[in-house]
């Protein structure tokens, strides 16, 4: 009986629609606003940190085998649009345009974090703000 009652909750209907529903009932449009801007700051954020990952594995084999300069398609029409005069400056170049990649990232990253901490925030002190208003106007 015990066993029965502890696990009621699994027997319900969880559907994942039905909670974004409720949800969506609940705040005001500015918070879903701030949710649909959230949505986009985290798949740019995301974005950017498969940029920062898809930028450093060419960085590494150009270093591992700085031939590929002239081997490789992509890097020799890079070399020749940029038309730097050796290899160990096109090497750096690259090296800090990956790095500059990888700031951005992480700084995007970090700013993504932030906002949804102040979103989240923000909506549960609204959400606490009305029930507790509610509570005090009821008799």
């Amino acid at each position: 009986m015990l066993l029965e009652l502890k696990f009621h909750w699994l027997n319900t209907k969880f559907n994942m629609k039905n909670v974004l529903d409720k949800l969506f009932t609940l705040i005001t449009k500015r918070e879903k606003f701030s949710l649909i801007a959230l949505l986009g700051f985290s798949i740019a954020s995301s974005i950017l940190q498969v940029l920062s990952i898809a930028s450093f594995v060419p960085f590494v084999a150009l270093i591992a085998k700085p031939q590929l300069i002239e081997t490789n398609k992509y890097f020799s029409k890079l070399n020749e649009v940029t038309q730097f005069s050796s290899v160990p400056e096109f090497i750096l170049v690259m090296g800090i345009v990956v790095l500059v990649v990888l700031v951005l990232a992480n700084i995007s990253l970090a700013l993504t974090t932030w906002i949804i901490q102040r979103v989240a925030n923000q909506i549960g002190q609204s959400l606490a703000y009305r029930m507790f208003r509610i509570n005090l106007l009821q008799p």
